[in-house]
């Protein structure tokens, strides 16, 4: 199977036709100018799949730690000190928030805090 940029279009030639498909194919192999592709097997699309989610969970953290930083000062609370390690954690865990009054606070806590979920706010 020919890799995917060595089938590029031209503005022009845009318009999807097996045969047209096939000519341009056919060109393009006689000229030497495919590259073969192989399909991954279940160990490599295994590690793909275990490196997409590694990225996305990495992803939701920053974005859990950044609305952390914008929520906190919202309430009158700054964070200890600027670096995420086990002082700002364990500073994280030990507040409260009621409930009701700030809904989205023991949700966003409990997202970065604790990666497993579980609200620990203080219901009043």
């Amino acid at each position: 199977m020919p890799s995917r940029r060595s089938r590029q279009r031209r503005p022009g030639d845009r318009v999807k036709t097996d045969p047209r498909d096939a000519r341009k194919l056919a060109r393009l192999h006689a000229g030497g100018l495919l590259e073969a592709i192989t399909v991954p097997n279940e160990q490599v699309e295994a590690l793909r799949d275990l490196v997409r989610a590694r990225e996305d969970a990495r992803i939701d953290r920053m974005r859990d730690r950044h609305r952390m930083s914008k929520f906190l000062p919202r309430h009158g609370l700054r964070m200890p000190n600027k670096s995420w390690g086990v002082t700002r954690r364990a500073w994280l865990g030990s507040l409260t928030f009621p409930c009701p009054g700030t809904v989205a606070g023991g949700r966003v806590r409990s997202i970065a805090v604790r990666p497993t979920g579980g609200s620990t706010c203080s219901s009043t």
